[in-house]
């Protein structure tokens, strides 16, 4: 199968770049086992001549960029909050107008959607086919980094002086090369527990993003590798030489690994996840078991199999460590069970007590199933709250008890008032699915309805605010439960003196008044946190409310108000007042985040020193 090797130096950078470079030394194949003759010795040299090398060198220079401003990005929040904690006037101002290149290449590259104002905001054609949001600048940047790497690569010193049909076998086996090169990136960034995560700052969302572009592009190699071969296969021997060939099983491995990555490219297509995502999940994952599964004997005698187990490897521990934390959460002297209440506006609060001790940080998720509902469904939320049971206040408002036909009591949000058993509070808004058959199950239930649940986590990474003297945090329905850790933990580090933060500006845009209800209760247990009143001003905004009332509660106000926020107006009057450096965080969907990323280019561009963070989930 194999031409003659040509073993390459050892370089200091790994055992994986020697993976890769005799992959890229000995990756030309003889296609004698399907049937083709030997590849010109000038040709093969042309296409593997330091492809590794470069590529290795490529990946791990784009990992050290993100790297050093990652290291420079938290050295600097670090001296921040070293110069601004002890509260003077004059360290804190300091910070409060940024630097002119910096603010450039955040409001231009950073935060800047890819056109005009939108990307939260889903791009539609009727209600099923759903194509999507756009990435920002610095997401398509790096895109087209790596279409351009690989496209560099895939024609970089191929024979174009040859014959077509050493030019095709040329390329057949470079499109191959990088196929199999791309497998293990795609395989690391598809998982939770992706250390780069942590290491690089950098949402999983976003990681899922790039690996559904490497895989596009690792598909299109693969069938770029195929076709070369039949064509070549068809003009030298003829089509029934080449159905013969798709006999053996060097051939028929690889065209079924080609034809299962032409399933996953399409679907890979928003549209066709937004339709059904659970089915799309589990025929991703066999497709992709499938494919690697075909590709370990398509290469049976060739030395980048390693990388195929490698890639195999790698997903199958991913896959490992989430089991066992599976097991590890939810199994010890009880269950995990879930009580779930319905709250108004077709709201879920579920409440989920773990047989083990389980710590989330602010803006941290977990993720999500209940057996009953659906066994193979795993659905990620963020955690609202947690602590224990019987600390809460479990009243509801006059006026919004009746939801659905059903009115509430007191024993319908929770069911002791005395325990001290820890327990983690999610809100979920009714959607479709599984939110959909739990809401159902909700109703019909005589009082809460508890059953078993299975939980996994915690995900996902916390952003340090304590920096900031000024704190604005804007939030869309349930989005309220991603920034209600982050009040907390500000307030209470105010208290002992531990942050920065000087004033939290919380904006909470909902649609009708009985949205309140569904953190009521946490509201109450912030609201009489020692220094609270000195830091915290909260804004809620009620889109379909007919009146407009100021609603005073213990120590303070906060400001209820119809219509929807004038975005601009209110970060233009909190930057009046702040001191030092601004953080503005929004976890919504649709319009409200894009309005707050807007207004924060224009602050940018206006010489305000601040930082966008977007908590968005991407599938």
């Amino acid at each position: 199968m194999l031409s003659t090797i040509r073993v390459t130096r050892f370089t200091f950078f790994s055992p994986f770049s020697l993976q890769l470079s005799l992959v890229a030394e000995a990756i030309s194949a003889d296609y004698s086992k399907g049937g083709d003759a030997d590849i010109d010795r000038k040709i093969l040299d042309n296409i593997n001549y330091s492809l590794s090398h470069y590529y290795i060198w490529t990946i791990l220079g784009m990992l050290g960029l993100f790297l050093a401003y990652r290291i420079t990005q938290r050295a600097t929040v670090y001296i921040r909050f070293l110069v601004s904690i002890d509260g003077a006037r004059g360290s804190q101002h300091y910070f409060s107008s940024g630097s002119p290149s910096i603010s450039f290449l955040k409001a231009r590259l950073l935060y800047a959607p890819t056109f005009r104002h939108r990307r939260a905001q889903e791009i539609a054609l009727g209600r099923w086919i759903v194509l999507g949001c756009l990435p920002t600048c610095i997401e398509v940047a790096i895109i087209l980094i790596f279409i351009a790497v690989n496209g560099l690569y895939l024609t970089w010193k191929l024979p174009w002086i040859h014959s077509n049909t050493e030019v095709l076998k040329a390329s057949a086996n470079r499109a191959g090369t990088l196929c199999v090169a791309n497998l293990l990136p795609i395989m690391v960034l598809s998982s939770m527990r992706n250390p780069l995560i942590s290491l690089l700052n950098i949402s999983y969302a976003t990681f899922n993003m790039m690996h559904r572009w490497l895989g596009r592009l690792a598909a299109l190699q693969a069938l770029a590798h195929a076709t070369c071969w039949l064509i070549v296969k068809a003009e030298s021997e003829g089509w029934a030489a080449m159905l013969s060939a798709t006999h053996k099983p060097f051939i028929y491995s690889g065209l079924t690994a080609a034809l299962g990555f032409a399933v996953i490219l399409l679907q890979s297509l928003k549209a066709a996840r937004h339709l059904a995502y659970e089915l799309f999940l589990h025929l991703h994952i066999a497709l992709a078991v499938l494919v690697l599964a075909c590709l370990c004997r398509h290469l049976e005698d060739l030395p980048q199999k390693a990388l195929v187990i490698g890639a195999a490897a790698a997903w199958g521990v991913f896959r490992g460590l989430r089991l066992l934390t599976l097991l590890y959460r939810n199994l010890g002297s009880k269950v995990t069970t879930a009580d779930v209440d319905i709250l108004p506006h077709y709201a879920l609060r579920i409440s989920i007590k773990c047989p083990r001790p389980c710590s989330f940080s602010p803006g941290q998720s977990l993720y999500l199933t209940l057996p009953a509902v659906g066994l193979w469904t795993a659905h990620p939320f963020s955690v609202a709250w947690s602590g224990d049971s019987g600390a809460l206040d479990s009243t509801l408002s006059t006026g919004s008890q009746c939801v659905g036909g059903r009115y509430f009591d007191q024993k319908a949000v929770y069911r002791s008032e005395t325990s001290t058993e820890k327990v983690m509070f999610l809100i979920i808004k009714t959607r479709s699915g599984l939110t959909k058959k739990l809401w159902r199950r909700a109703i019909k239930a005589d009082g809460p309805l508890q059953t078993i649940a299975l939980i996994e986590g915690p995900y996902g990474i916390t952003r340090d605010l304590s920096s900031y003297e000024m704190v604005i945090l804007f939030a869309g329905g349930v989005g309220i439960t991603y920034h209600l850790g982050y009040i907390r933990t500000l307030i209470r580090g105010y208290a002992l003196e531990m942050v920065a933060t000087k004033r939290i500006t919380l904006v909470w845009v909902i649609p009708s008044t009985g949205c309140l209800d569904w953190i009521r209760s946490w509201l109450r247990e912030i609201l009489v946190m020692k220094g609270r009143s000195e830091v915290l001003q909260i804004f809620v905004y009620i889109t379909r409310a007919r009146w407009t009332e100021c609603v005073q509660s213990s120590g303070g106000t906060i400001r209820v108000s119809k219509g929807r926020p004038d975005i601009e107006s209110l970060m233009r009057q909190e930057a009046a007042e702040k001191l030092g450096c601004m953080g503005v965080s929004v976890c919504s969907s649709g319009g409200l985040a894009d309005e707050v990323r807007r207004v924060s280019r224009v602050m940018l561009d206006k010489g305000v020193n601040l930082d966008f963070v977007e908590e968005r989930f991407g599938w």
